[in-house]
């Protein structure tokens, strides 16, 4: 290989040579004219960067001002209710990914719309249900997204609609379940010690791996069928005659 030739092509398609020759011209030695493909692929990265980054800055705009909006509506008595319906409806919202100058891919990525979790926002709106653990009463939670929250201890979710709630690591040391309706929701891991299920609809829950959870506990829900329970705890419900629990009798 010969390594002036190599020299000379790096000092070419490198840009240098272009730069070179507009402080100091050269004069007319029968070459060809300087390379500028370098800058012309610089500029129009540039211009990419510049789309994408405006693009992703109203989509990300678009979705904070949703979450202000919950906070806007929490602060206000007779509108508090709308607000904590609207936490677990923005749970699980995807933006575009965000653009990165000195990652092409990231940039690619974000023109072609691919999307991802935000997830600080999701952060933040577990922290609003933290926050307001004790008046998620009467509320539509449809679907929320309680998992690994650490303190959800004595939570009121009376009459509340938590239909698919994943509830997974979650602690939830005396909260009241009374009449809402938890079919699906998933409890792994979590602990229901001390928690009141009274006319509960627990139809198809995962509570398996519950911790804290025993078969007085359950013993006044409105319906247990087809929900996974620990094998001593539904033993302990067959045997106290409670067979309706586990039966599609109280199925609507």
């Amino acid at each position: 290989m010969d390594i002036r030739k190599v020299r000379q092509l790096l000092w070419d398609f490198s840009g240098c040579r272009y730069i070179w020759n507009k402080v100091r011209p050269e004069k007319n030695t029968g070459q060809p004219e300087p390379s500028s493909i370098v800058f012309w692929i610089f500029s129009i990265y540039i211009a990419l960067f510049s789309l994408t980054s405006a693009v992703y800055e109203v989509n990300k705009g678009s979705y904070d001002a949703k979450v202000s909006q919950v906070y806007t509506l929490l602060q206000m008595d007779d509108l508090k209710q709308l607000g904590k319906n609207k936490i677990t409806a923005l749970q699980g919202s995807h933006i575009l990914v965000k653009p990165d100058f000195y990652n092409p891919i990231a940039n690619i990525k974000s023109l072609l719309r691919v999307t991802e979790l935000n997830v600080e926002s999701e952060i933040e709106l577990k922290n609003l249900l933290k926050h307001y653990r004790s008046e998620l009463d009467n509320s539509y939670l449809y679907k929320g997204n309680f998992s690994g929250i650490s303190d959800l201890s004595n939570a009121n979710f009376q009459n509340s609609n938590l239909f698919n709630a994943n509830f997974s690591g979650s602690n939830l040391i005396g909260a009241n379940f009374s009449d809402a309706d938890l079919q699906g929701a998933n409890f792994t891991g979590a602990d229901l010690s001390f928690a009141v299920f009274c006319r509960t609809d627990l139809r198809t829950a995962d509570l398996s791996e519950a911790i804290g959870l025993d078969s007085e506990s359950l013993s006044c829900a409105y319906s247990l069928y087809e929900a996974k329970l620990p094998s001593d705890i539904e033993d302990e419900i067959r045997k106290n005659g409670r067979l309706g629990l586990l039966s599609a009798i109280k199925v609507n």
